[in-house]
């Protein structure tokens, strides 16, 4: 029986929650053959993963609420998620486009972001989403500490 999408990412998650970085990972199967995933990871916060094996796509659905679209801080993330796949940056923390994209969206002032796989990719695509946001928290909590303080609940100090 072939692996099929949902089953990589789930393996991979169990993996990580077995491991105690991060806790209470659940499931549930939607509509269209979409499957969500949810736990609680960076600073508390509960992630949901949506996974579409039509579109190959997973979905880290409402990340970030609070961001006005066009703001200082939207358009700088915009731009850290963009550089992800900057030759400059060392390999392991680089996005390998041959495998997969990955598109920041704002709706309705929550960030979300979509990395996009073939079938065959979805074991690196799920590792280089999971290691894009343990970045991206980093980057917020150097840059945006304020954005952090104010929907966190983390120290300013």
């Amino acid at each position: 029986m072939a692996t099929t999408a949902v089953d990589v990412v789930r393996q991979r998650l169990k993996t990580y929650a077995a491991q105690g970085v991060f806790q209470g990972l659940s499931e549930a199967t939607g509509r269209q053959g979409k499957t969500t995933f949810k736990f609680v990871w960076l600073l508390g916060n509960e992630f949901s993963f949506v996974i579409d094996p039509k579109r190959h796509e997973i979905v880290a659905k409402n990340l970030l609420p609070a961001i006005d679209n066009r703001s200082f801080i939207d358009k700088d993330l915009r731009q850290y998620i963009a550089g992800r796949t900057d030759h400059k940056l060392p390999a392991h923390r680089r996005l390998n486009t041959d495998f997969v994209t990955l598109t920041y969206t704002n709706r309705k002032q929550n960030v979300s972001l979509v990395m996009r796989a073939d079938q065959e990719q979805y074991k690196y695509a799920i590792k280089a989403l999971l290691g894009t946001l343990n970045d991206l928290f980093g980057y917020l909590n150097l840059y945006h500490i304020d954005y952090l303080h104010r929907n966190f609940g983390v120290p300013e100090e």
